[in-house]
């Protein structure tokens, strides 16, 4: 970027960024069509409702990135490697470290931000449609003479810790079933979290391989 024509150099240096704008856009753009063709329109506002968030993790990024890209230009254009390595390993350090954070803080505070937005007041019909809750008395009681699962074919289980599922929605949803006298199985794990670790987590396989032993090889 120092030398040669500064014309060239500009667009050549814009090409990649405008590629991931275009790539972004497009990303967005097939999400969209995808959801609204193939699910509905009220899971496509549920999308849209969520961009905010996005948007402003990316941007957030973005800036972050523009921010090394100056001071690794700095360094790169002052031939001193040494801080050119160092700029470069910590920004790829920090990518690192930000990118875990972000999901961890993302997968647990996902139901706060929802309800922070407020978005079943403005879309409370389509959250109806979107709830299980609503197809259990179509799909396992007794009046449905159609296709549906076995009486026991079903296993339900939580960890009572899970900050991201809460136990109040298998409540819900066992309470739905039993209004239909649908026969299920349930397994509790108290304090087990959104993933199960330690003795939980054998004790799950375990249940899950006879569940599974049961239904499909029996």
């Amino acid at each position: 970027m120092t030398e040669g024509s500064i014309v060239k150099l500009l667009i050549a240096f814009s090409i990649p960024l405008l590629m991931g704008n275009i790539f972004q856009q497009l990303y967005n753009t097939v999400d969209s069509l995808v959801v609204g063709n193939f699910v509905g329109k009220e899971a496509l506002a549920a999308v849209g409702s969520t961009g905010p968030v996005i948007n402003t993790l990316i941007t957030f990024f973005g800036g972050l990135s523009l921010g090394a890209t100056v001071i690794i230009s700095r360094f790169f254009g002052a031939h001193d490697d040494e801080k050119l390595h160092s700029a470069i390993e910590t920004t790829m350090a920090l990518t690192f470290i930000s990118g875990i954070v972000c999901t961890i803080l993302g997968t647990y505070a996902a139901p706060w931000l929802l309800r922070f937005m407020d978005t079943p007041e403005f879309n409370a019909d389509g959250y109806k449609r979107a709830s299980v809750l609503t197809y259990i008395p179509e799909i396992f009681s007794e009046e449905n003479k159609g296709p549906k699962p076995l009486p026991g074919a079903l296993k339900i289980t939580h960890g009572t810790g899970d900050d991201n599922v809460h136990f109040q929605n298998t409540l819900q949803l066992i309470d739905a079933l039993q209004k239909v006298n649908y026969q299920f199985e349930l397994m509790i794990y108290p304090d087990g979290m959104h993933g199960y670790r330690g003795y939980q987590s054998v004790h799950d396989k375990t249940a899950d391989q006879a569940f599974w032993t049961k239904w499909l090889l029996d």
